[in-house]
């Protein structure tokens, strides 16, 4: 691989990190947003209790600082899970939106998340050497 590949390698998957770093820091506040707030929410008439939100918020905390983590000293085969999570905590909350919002979600910020979730992908995902062409074997000649 050469120096160049190497490096922009290095910076998109450092990228990626700090992107499930805010996540997770978006889902801890999101918790404690729902802690704070939660006898003001217990009674007001919403379809989604604020106790499921808190615990999803709790869950995908946990579950984005554990994939940070991994990014930083985890094994490769861990590392090629994180797209995979971003996909789904991407669906769910898309699904939440739409499900439980009186207006429908914004458009860029959905076409932002599946760049990121893209350029996951595309950092964890690929090989981190193209292989190499075999080379031919140099034989003595003889009669």
């Amino acid at each position: 691989m050469s120096l160049f590949a190497a490096s922009l390698r290095r910076r998109a998957v450092t990228l990626v990190q700090l992107g499930v770093w805010l996540l997770a820091l978006w889902n801890g506040a999101r918790a404690l947003a729902l802690w704070q707030q939660r006898e003001w929410l217990r009674h007001l008439p919403v379809v989604l209790d604020a106790r499921w939100r808190l615990a999803a918020a709790l869950v995908w905390l946990l579950l984005m600082v554990l994939a940070a983590v991994v990014l930083r000293r985890g094994p490769r085969s861990a590392r090629q899970l994180v797209p995979l999570l971003l996909i789904i905590y991407g669906v769910l909350e898309l699904s939440m939106m739409l499900a439980f919002a009186s207006t429908l979600p914004a458009a860029l910020p959905i076409v932002l998340y599946a760049a990121f979730v893209g350029l996951a992908a595309w950092a964890l995902w690929r090989p981190s050497a193209p292989p190499q062409p075999s080379s031919p074997t140099v034989t003595q000649g003889g009669s």
